[in-house]
């Protein structure tokens, strides 16, 4: 065999030889060159978007809640989407929280470009060895791309997308904005995204107020969320000693024994008191502190008792055109609602539903209470179980339309007095039927009183004289007109062609009880303006809002019409005798007060459906409903005085408890006079008689009965039969007291503490409040100011307020 020699071959080679390998070599290292080129030109190409959108990265890319509170910053109801978030500056943190952080998610995130080449070759080999993903190589910088731009999808591409991101961020943010941006984005548990958020919720407290303990905690959870939900009991998070014996003794620690087996959170702590040089007595007690924390359960984002509340909010909002579109940024909004009085009134409708069903056949129940002022609800239950689907506790009573009943009549009785009547005016109650109109007018107990005066119809709740009203007032058409103009009520708008006739004076119309209370506000305040649930605004970054109240449409009514009906109503001489007077009114409290009983035919017979009470003083409204969401009738006899005037009563008594210098007499205004203490407008001609305008050709007029003398039996065609009725005489009424007036303190809303402590966790409520005078001497616990309620320096500087017990 012969044997090569490989110099000799060589020897033998032409030199042009070499120079072609040389020249091959090149032209391959070239064409791979410019494959790699073309491969690095395609990677940028095809991920240059992403490295755009990673420098373009802004906090407002993220989503921020809508949060509602009450008056006094409670938060009450956090509208969220996918993440439940609030903005903090880096600045705000504790400097151990931000050191946990970094030690815990991304040791090398202060020298590494957006990802970390070891910790990916590190991750490598963990994964390679243990023949699955146990380990990750994220970034900070990575995982906030990954929360803002991408899925949690686990694939090559989006790794590669995530790293161009991080890269993208790296290149225009710097790592103080890029901790910050995490430390807002990081997940916390369920839909708590952001330390601000996580900190309120498991601790209560703002970040800034953190212990070391406390933020050891936070900064461990975003690498397994669901731990916090799942072992709450942060010494289930620990380690322990590998000797039994040992661990008996309650006194391994990783400080004492070198078998001591760390978990995740105890590496952290370690490993950021030996980065940052922490004292022994620092590391050691911070330990200790985490065997002492237990995360309270997660609060939901909807509080049960203000669904109702946060729904009409949140409606509202949406019509003044505040929106988290509009204001990407998140939202703090301020509402006009007390939330431990919502607390205490509902626990006390709570308390009487059962023996109000019983006793009446009422299932569900509402209140309202309004500042008159501004038309702030301070008070707003729509329903007393939101979540009975028995009751449909779902319907907001307070914005569903039912029909208010005799309600209404003081509205009536207004358009009434503006066409030149006076309270004293004369208007015969006996049995009519209208020209043109089938339907008679009955009295609810089937019995006629003769000549009254106005007040004294009005007070006693006389469908005669009420439906007689409606033609003083020049006509349905001239009531409707009124009643949209002065109350806002809407009537022409919502109904424009049904014809009510005389039945619009007793409360036929179906009507929003929100709407109602603030129609009826006007009589106390001698103003219209629509409700008003905001009392401030503001970003989540602090930047103000401009509250739609501040410009709303304000219409100004007649003081004199205003003060003449709520004076009407407020005197309790008037009001029938007995039990029906005493349960529309409470001592001390000079009140305007209007009942109403809506009625439906059911087989054949008028059945009771509608309880409504609607009271004010010149500075709140209260409205209280009861009855059947679903329209059904009560039990016989279920006239609003006796089935609502207890809780009623109770209402106003707490109210003014709470509040006692927020009360305040009707104050006489210019243009109104006494004579033999019977209040009407100056010049009025107090010896007038409503005279029967009988055959004037008109469609809308009186006949079918003669106008008989008082004490006597009357014998007249009545609904085309004879009918005998006894006509009772009107006794004179004694002449009522000059109102009281009490000038009003200075002031605003009260601190939480004033409402005392009772109000705000007590599940019971007492039977009774004692009641302080509006004239005695005490720390007043509010004032008023610019008509609304107020803290008193007084009361911020002692211990005093909420319930009198004495």
């Amino acid at each position: 065999m012969q044997v090569l020699d490989h110099d000799a071959l060589c020897a033998t080679r032409p030199l042009w030889w070499g120079w072609r390998a040389v020249r091959g070599l090149l032209i391959f290292g070239l064409i791979m060159l410019l494959l790699g080129v073309l491969t690095v030109a395609g990677f940028v190409w095809y991920f240059m978007e992403d490295f755009v959108r990673g420098q373009l990265l802004d906090r407002t890319d993220m989503q921020y809640p809508v949060i509602i509170t009450d008056t006094f910053g409670e938060e009450i109801y956090r509208q969220v989407t996918d993440a439940n978030r609030e903005w903090i500056d880096l600045e705000q943190l504790p400097e151990s929280l931000l050191q946990f952080t970094v030690q815990a998610e991304d040791k090398r995130f202060y020298v590494h470009p957006g990802f970390d080449p070891i910790g990916i070759a590190r991750a490598a080999v963990t994964n390679y060895l243990s023949g699955g993903i146990s380990e990750g190589a994220s970034t900070i910088t990575q995982q906030l791309a990954r929360k803002m731009f991408l899925t949690d999808e686990r694939s090559l591409e989006r790794k590669l997308r995530e790293v161009v991101i991080a890269l993208g961020i790296e290149s225009t943010h710097s790592k103080h904005d890029i901790l910050e941006m995490y430390l807002n984005v990081a997940p916390y548990g369920g839909q708590i995204y952001g330390v601000k958020a996580a900190a309120e919720t498991y601790f209560s407290r703002s970040p800034k107020q953190l212990s070391d303990a406390e933020a050891l905690v936070l900064s461990t959870i975003p690498q397994n969320p669901n731990e916090a939900l799942r072992s709450p009991v942060v010494a289930d998070w620990l380690g322990g000693c590998t000797d039994e014996s040992q661990a008996l003794q309650y006194s391994c620690t990783p400080f004492t024994h070198t078998d001591y087996t760390l978990s995740r959170i105890e590496t952290v702590l370690l490993r950021t008191a030996a980065h940052y040089r922490w004292p022994l007595s620092r590391t050691s007690k911070t330990w200790a502190a985490l065997g002492d924390i237990t995360l309270p359960p997660r609060r939901p984002y909807t509080r049960d008792l203000f669904q109702h509340w946060q729904e009409y909010v949140k409606r509202w909002l949406l019509e003044q055109g505040i929106t988290r579109k509009q204001y990407p940024g998140g939202l703090r909004v301020r509402t006009t609602v007390s939330a431990p009085l919502q607390r205490y009134f509902y626990n006390l409708l709570t308390q009487h539903t059962a023996q109000l069903y019983t006793d009446w056949g009422i299932e569900n129940v509402s209140l309202l209470i309004l500042e008159n002022s501004t038309r702030s609800p301070i008070v707003y239950i729509g329903s007393k179980a939101f979540w009975n689907e028995d009751i449909a506790g779902q319907v907001n009573m307070l914005t569903s339309r039912r029909q208010p009943g005799s309600a209404i009549k003081p509205l009536v009785y207004a358009a009434a007095l503006q066409q030149g009547y006076s309270p004293s005016t004369l208007v015969p109650d006996l049995p009519v039927i209208f020209r043109g109109d089938k339907r008679s007018v009955q009295n609810s107990d089937g019995t006629y009183s003769g000549n009254m005066a106005l007040r004294q119809a009005l007070s006693w709740s006389r469908n005669v004289p009420a439906a007689k009203a409606v033609y003083m007032a020049g006509g349905e058409a001239a009531v409707r007109s009124y009643l949209d103009e002065h109350f806002g009520l809407d009537i022409n708008t919502s109904y424009p062609e049904h014809q009510f006739g005389w039945t619009i004076s007793l409360g036929t119309v179906p009507l929003r009880l929100q709407d109602f209370a603030s129609a009826m506000a006007t009589l106390g305040s001698a103003q219209w303006r629509p409700l008003c649930p905001l009392l401030e605004a503001e970003t989540l970054t602090g930047e103000a809002i401009a509250n739609p109240c501040q410009s709303s449409q304000v219409r100004d009514y007649d003081p004199v019409t205003a003060f003449l009906m709520s004076d009407m109503l407020s005197d309790t001489r008037l009001r029938s005798p007995g039990i029906w007077g005493e349960k529309v009114t409470v001592p001390d409290y000079n009140m305007a007060v209007k009942t109403g009983t809506s009625t439906k035919r059911i087989d054949g017979q008028l059945r009771p459906v509608d309880n409504l009470i609607i009271s004010w003083t010149p500075t709140h409204t209260f409205l209280l409903w009861g009855g059947n969401t679903d329209g059904s009738a009560l039990k016989e006899g279920a006239f609003a005085a006796l089935s609502l005037g207890d809780i009623w009563q109770e209402v106003v008594r707490t109210f003014y408890s709470v509040y006692p210098h927020a009360y305040t007499g009707f104050r006489m205004p210019e243009g109104v006079t006494m004579t033999d203490g019977i209040s009407h407008a100056v010049g009025a001609d107090l010896q007038k008689t409503y005279t029967l305008p009988l055959n004037n050709g008109q469609e809308k007029t009186e006949g079918g009965f003669y106008p008989y003398l008082l004490g006597q039996s009357y014998r007249g065609a009545y609904q085309g039969t004879a009918t005998t009725r006894s006509v009772r005489s009107s006794s004179p009424v004694e002449s009522p007291p000059t109102p009281t007036v009490t000038e009003p303190s200075a002031a605003r809303i009260p601190t939480r503490e004033a409402l005392g402590r009772e109000m705000q966790s007590s599940e019971a409520v007492p039977s009774s409040v004692p009641l302080r005078s509006a004239s005695e001497e005490t720390t007043p616990a509010v004032e008023l100011r610019n008509g609304r309620l107020t803290p008193s320096r007084e009361l911020l500087n002692t211990s005093a307020g909420g319930f009198s017990r004495e």
